[in-house]
């Protein structure tokens, strides 16, 4: 069980051609066993780099994250397993019985003192991934049962380390219940290990309580092919019973005191609480009672632990049978990642290793056959037992909380009627009474209940996404084209992508329309004639790249899955032509259809979806028929089609039912989204003459057309219509309301009266049509066919485009239910059996887009408002503040004297006489205070001049100088009159801060424009990324 690596690689070992240098030295070991083959590997395994990429990208389940888990993680890390997750009990804090306690640090080494209180699962992942760099280990603390199928589908390898046999019986059901016959990837193997021991008292001075485990075993389980864990449950060490007189009377172990409070102690006193071994208040409650009754007949040694070990049935161990479980269960692992060698479960092989350590060390294998009355893989009835005073909603209850049911959506019937139904909304409401009543009013004694699981197949019906192009909006310019191109493309996305992820359908059927200018495209035929001459310049290139642009919107597969895990059986049918991908009657054109069937598929076909026949007709081809001196090559194909529809509707249901010869033998599934082994409803083929066998049934028939059947003008179409409502008070002739019987250039908004009626009689049995083409919802009954009994139902399925005429578009999901046995009759107690219907519909609407774009809009308008506003404010106070400021003087001066300039005048202008005119002037001896009027020449003050009473530097010039530079003009005041002298003296000694003030408009727009864009850029930012994400 152990490989030991050789220090020099063979000459033999294949070179690893990725991964750095640390990568390949920290897996050489591994490299080294998978680069050759040795004496032990398969025959025909080939050993290389696709092996160990392989391992490298395998994703494995490890279930525990106890002794045994904590051990499994790290071999797992150790062998090269780099994508692990672990799951252990413990979501809540309440659940401290299932985080670290000092008690497990003996065996569970992957801890430390300082995690005691954290959870295992997170604990046990930190440390690994700390320790061995490069693997990935994703913890979850919680519940097994809190995961569907979804999540545990997404692992190639799921290795169980339990010491719970309740919860090893559950996962072992579950994963039996999810293998799909005609999905290979449903099939999950499941490695189980698991330990045996015993609880031993010894008297050392006290007595205590030894948990002894030296015995374990593994197992390969490969679902429904070798023998699951209920198979082999008579291999586990049975639980030690002791005689109830004992436990009520003279108890000797602390073990008859547990059971004691858990079989008569929680009867008598919490009779009405159902016990739950995973609740910490149901557990504390039985060891306190436990604790009381040691202490009164002197038994010492009762412990929490040990009161969860007895009541759980926990099977303990000690830390070296651990190793040794765990390491053959990695073995496994590796085996069956790597392919190289059989692993235990290998058909022809043992799969059941046992060890021993008791007397000795010793292992062996043995192979566990199959059971054919297994409850779990051998699809057979089990019996639970149940009270006759119980109600149908605790029966219900029951099967939800059973380990080996999990039943969460039940149907329950007994043999000719049935007591509930969960799904559909319909059949649930008129069942839902029963849940009230108690069980031995519908049971007389020995009457079996059958539950199953009530999951439809579910169908959404998607009509005229109508791809914008050119031919949409010929005169639109750009770039408002191109953005109509760009969000119409982005909303058919999100709708899409949200319907796939929200409502997961099973089948997906689009009602004809793809493309709005599909038949104007050329083909590059000779045959092909343009309508129009702008159209010719579209060749076959565009439309391939219109198709393509359709694949990315609607068939890519991160669309078609909504970004869950890809699931194999899902359909998407996009065959059903409509008028504008083709034309309409004596306007198709042959090459235009054999394009788009070369490309789609036949529009006129069969398919059984969820026991139901489908049929398509291509009924804008089949219109041709109505006009005179049309093209036979146009409508005889479908019209072919009709003349064998019914021969092709009973192939159909035999090659589904597997009645065929060329169909291959085996279980089939019938109701393929059944999720548990005695949900499903299985046939098997047991004669080889398939002539013999009894004809099949016929399934209900849905007929799927683009354009409606035909009806009398003014029809009604119902309340969902949305342009028109119908009238108050309602009218039988509604003209608003109904779809418009009328025709024009490559379009007719009804069939035909002669081409519906021979449709109808042609397919027969038609219980439903849907139909699309007029983007609108419509639902009515055509009482004027007999098909199925009482008249057709026909919806008119909704646009999903917002760009179509409907302010919410919207798409129809259809629910089928319809369980039947191996000759396609209905199932006691059925839809069908009990004359209900087998199908389901329901509008969905989707957002209404040019709402979005109003209250964008509108809020534009707010958030510029606003702008404007800010920007005016701010502009205002900028201009508010002032722009002059006083400054120191350089020279200490005096404060000058305000005299009025009209009682100056005198002094000034005897002052500018006496100057003569000349340039310059002498000092007045009597000291008036006026310097030497500086020289024109004089280009530098070589002394600081003396202040004037007035505080004026020196005289004026008597001639005005211009183109001087200011500073050669200090004290000139030019010829100005008094009053504008005084201003400028008195605002000489003021210093302005910027250059002459802006006008108020310049202002505000740069405010204006600086507001936008501390708005736009986050916004237009945030705006993009969303647009580029989603």
């Amino acid at each position: 069980m152990a490989t030991v690596a050789e220090t020099q690689q063979p000459p033999d070992v294949l070179p690893i051609q990725n991964g750095d240098a640390l990568h390949n030295s920290k897996w050489s070991y591994r490299n080294n066993i998978l680069g050759r083959a040795g004496p032990f590997t398969d025959e025909d395994w080939t050993p290389g780099e696709p092996i160990i990429s392989n391992l490298d990208n395998i994703r494995v389940l490890v279930i525990g994250a106890g002794g045994l888990g904590c051990e499994i993680l790290k071999n797992l890390a150790l062998s090269g397993f780099k994508n692990i997750d672990v799951i252990d009990m413990g979501n809540d804090r309440q659940f401290l019985d299932y985080t670290i306690d000092v008690s497990n640090l003996n065996r569970q080494f992957l801890f430390r003192q300082a995690d005691v209180g954290k959870y295992k699962a997170e604990a046990a992942a930190n440390f690994v991934m700390k320790r061995v760099k490069g693997v990935t280990i994703n913890p979850y603390c919680g519940k097994i049962q809190d995961k569907d199928e979804d999540y545990y589908l997404q692992f190639n390898l799921i290795i169980c380390g339990l010491d719970s046999i309740e919860a090893r019986r559950w996962i072992n059901a579950t994963l039996v219940g999810m293998v799909d016959d005609e999905n290979p990837d449903s099939l999950k193997p499941l490695v189980d290990g698991g330990t045996e021991g015993k609880y031993s008292s010894f008297t050392l001075g006290y007595i205590a309580d030894l948990v002894v485990g030296f015995k374990g075993q593994s197992r390969v389980i490969l679902p429904t092919m070798t023998s699951c864990l209920e198979c082999q449950l008579d291999m586990h060490a049975p639980r030690e019973t002791v005689p109830l007189c004992t436990l009520a009377t003279i108890p000797r172990q602390p073990q008859h005191c547990i059971e004691w409070a858990h079989i008569i102690a929680w009867e008598e006193e919490r009779k009405d609480i159902t016990l739950d071994t995973d609740d910490p208040e149901h557990i504390s409650w039985l060891f306190n009672k436990a604790s009381e009754r040691a202490k009164e007949f002197n038994i010492p040694g009762v412990t929490y632990s040990m009161t969860q070990g007895v009541v759980k049935n926990i099977i303990p161990a000690i830390a070296s049978t651990n190793a040794i479980v765990a390491a053959s269960c990695c073995n496994e692992a590796f085996k069956i990642a790597t392919g190289s060698n059989p692993n235990l479960g290998y058909p022809g092989t043992n799969n059941y290793m046992m060890y021993s350590g008791d007397d000795g060390v010793y292992t062996y294998t043995f192979e566990h056959e199959k059971k054919p009355d297994c409850p779990v893989c051998g699809n057979l009835a089990r019996e639970i037992d149940v009270r006759r005073e119980w109600r149908l909603q605790d029966f219900v209850d029951h099967l939800a909380e059973r380990p080996e049911a999990q039943i969460k959506k039940p149907l329950i019937r007994t043999e000719g009627k049935t007591l509930y139904y969960s799904v559909p909304a319909s059949l649930e409401e008129q069942t839902r009474p029963n849940l009230k009543r108690k069980l031995d009013e519908f049971l007389a004694d020995g009457e079996e209940v059958v539950p199953q699981t009530a999951t439809p197949h579910r169908v959404a019906f998607i009509a005229d996404p109508q791809l914008i192009d050119p031919h949409t909006y010929p005169g639109r310019p750009w770039p408002l084209s191109s953005l109509t191109i760009a969000f119409t493309d982005k909303y058919l996305k999100r709708s899409y992508h949200h319907i796939q992820r929200s409502y997961d359908p099973d089948t997906v059927y689009f009602l004809g329309d793809l493309f709005d200018g599909g038949r104007e495209w050329n083909t590059g035929s000779k045959s092909f004639h343009a309508s129009e001459k702008q159209w010719k310049r579209y060749g076959p290139k565009y439309w391939r790249k219109e198709f393509e642009r359709f694949g990315g919107l609607f068939l890519r597969s991160s669309q078609v899955t909504g970004g869950k895990q890809e699931r194999a059986e899902k359909n998407i049918i996009a065959s059903l032509p409509g008028n504008h991908d083709l034309g309409f009657a004596a306007g198709v054109q042959v090459s235009v259809r054999d394009r788009f069937q070369a490309y789609f598929g036949q529009g006129d076909r069969v398919d059984v979806i969820g026991n139901h026949t489908f049929v398509g007709l291509d009924t804008v081809s089949l219109s041709a028929m109505d006009v005179h001196g049309s093209d036979p090559k146009l409508w005889q194909p479908t019209m072919g089609f009709l003349d064998e529809v019914k021969d092709k509707k009973r192939q159909a249901v035999n090659h589904f039912l597997g009645r065929t010869p060329d169909y291959p033998r085996g279980w089939k599934f019938f109701h393929r989204t059944a999720a548990q082994p005695e949900e499903r409803l299985l046939i098997k083929p047991k004669h080889d003459d398939f002539d013999d066998l009894k004809p099949a049934s016929e399934l209900p028939t849905v007929l799927l057309t683009h354009v409606p059947f035909y009806r009398e003008p003014g029809t009604p179409c119902g309340p969902l219509r949305e342009k028109y409502p119908p009238s108050v008070p309602r009218q039988e002739v509604d003209e608003r309301n109904a779809i418009r019987v009328a025709a024009g250039y490559q379009y007719q908004n009804v069939l035909s009266k002669g081409v519906s009626k021979t449709i109808a009689d042609r397919v027969g049995n038609i219980g439903y049509i849907f139909s699309g083409d007029d983007h609108d919802y419509c639902e009515l009954v055509h009482r004027a066919y007999t098909s199925a009994g009482s008249g057709i139902k026909e919806i008119t399925v909704k646009s999903i485009s917002w760009a179509m005429g409907v302010r919410r578009p919207g798409f129809q999901m259809v629910s089928l239910w319809n369980p039947v046995n191996e000759f396609a009759d209905p199932l006691p107690g059925s839809p069908q059996a009990i004359r209900m219907p087998t199908l389901q519909t329901h509008l969905c609407l989707m957002p209404n887009q040019l709402a979005v774009f109003i209250q964008y809009a509108f809020y534009f308008a707010i958030t510029l408002l606003t702008l404007l506003i800010h920007s005016a404010i701010i502009t205002m106070r900028e201009r508010n503040k002032p722009i002059w400021t006083p400054i120191d003087s350089v020279l200490p001066v005096s404060e000058p004297e305000k005299v009025h300039p009209k009682k100056d005048r005198a002094r000034s202008r005897a002052s500018s006489g006496s100057a003569n005119g000349s340039a310059n002037s002498t000092t007045n001896s009597e000291g008036n205070g006026f310097l030497v009027a500086r020289s024109d020449t004089a280009r530098a003050r070589t002394v600081s001049p003396s202040v004037s009473p007035i505080g004026h530097y020196g005289l004026p010039p008597s001639v005005e100088l211009k183109g001087v530079p200011l500073i050669d003009r200090a004290g000139y005041y030019g010829k100005r009159n008094d009053e504008d002298a005084w201003i400028d003296e008195l605002d000489f000694e003021m210093k302005p801060i910027h250059k002459r003030r802006r006008g108020f408009a310049m202002h505000f727009l740069e405010t204006f424009k600086k507001d936008m864009l501390w708005v736009a850029c986050p916004a237009f930012g945030w705006f993009f990324w969303l647009w580029h994400v989603y």
